[in-house]
C-alpha cells in the first residue's frame, strides 16, 4: 500500500505537470513568443560555447579574443576554414571575439529584464492596491523618469570614471531599476488598475 505522503507528493507532481502543460499550450499559440524563446535559448547556449572551444578545441595563442594571432594568415583576412568570420587587422579571430562578448551581454540582458519585471510589478501592485497618496507619488516618480530614458542615463554612467567598475550584473540591475520604475511601472499600473476595477474584485 502506498504511504499517504507518497500519494500526496505524486498528486502534487501531477498537478505541477498539468499546470506547466497548460501554460505551454497557451504560450505556444503565439508563434512570435515561441520564436523569441528560441532566440533566447540559442543566445544562452552561445554564451557558454566560447569557454568550451578555448579549453578543448581552439589553441589559446591563436584564438584568444584579446591577444590571439595566426602567423599563417595575412591580416585582415576573409572568412575561411580556420577563421569562419575572418580576422581583424591585428590578427584576432572575429568569431572568437564575438563569442567572448556573448556571455556578458547575455548576463546583462537577463538581469536587466528580470529586474525590470520585478520592480515594475511591485510598483504596479502597490499603486493599484493602495491608491491614494502612494499611487500618486509613484505615478509622478515614473513620469519623471520618462524625461531621462534609461539608455541615455547608462551612456552617461558608462562614459565616466565608473565605466571600469560596473560589471554586467550591476549594469543590468541599474538599467532594470530605471526601466522598471519608469515605463515598466506605467504599463503594468494600467493593467493593475484595470483588474482592480473588475466586478469580481468588488464581489470579493
Amino acid at each position: 500500500m502506498t504511504p499517504p505522503k507518497s500519494r500526496y507528493m505524486e498528486s502534487r507532481r501531477v498537478r505541477w505537470v498539468r499546470a506547466w502543460r497548460s501554460v505551454w499550450r497557451e504560450f505556444s499559440k503565439s508563434r512570435l513568443a515561441v520564436i523569441g524563446l528560441g532566440i533566447i535559448v540559442v543566445f544562452g547556449l552561445l554564451s557558454f560555447v566560447h569557454s568550451f572551444l578555448m579549453g578543448r578545441v581552439w589553441p589559446t595563442g591563436t584564438y584568444n579574443p584579446l591577444t590571439g594571432y595566426d602567423p599563417d594568415v595575412v591580416h585582415p583576412s576573409s572568412p575561411s576554414g580556420a577563421h569562419l568570420l575572418g580576422t581583424d587587422w591585428l590578427g584576432r579571430d572575429i568569431m572568437s571575439q564575438m563569442l567572448a562578448g556573448t556571455r556578458p551581454t547575455f548576463v546583462l540582458a537577463s538581469v536587466a529584464a528580470l529586474t525590470t519585471v520585478a520592480v515594475a510589478m511591485v510598483v504596479a501592485v502597490l499603486g493599484g492596491l493602495f491608491r491614494g497618496i502612494i499611487d500618486a507619488v509613484m505615478s509622478r516618480f515614473s513620469d519623471a523618469l520618462l524625461l531621462l530614458p534609461a539608455p541615455i542615463f547608462m551612456v552617461v554612467i558608462g562614459s565616466g570614471e565608473f565605466s571600469q567598475k560596473i560589471g554586467p550584473v550591476r549594469f543590468g540591475l541599474i538599467y532594470g531599476l530605471l526601466t522598471g520604475l519608469g515605463a515598466g511601472a506605467i504599463v503594468l499600473r494600467s493593467q493593475a488598475l484595470k483588474i482592480m476595477a473588475s466586478p469580481y474584485i468588488d464581489a470579493a
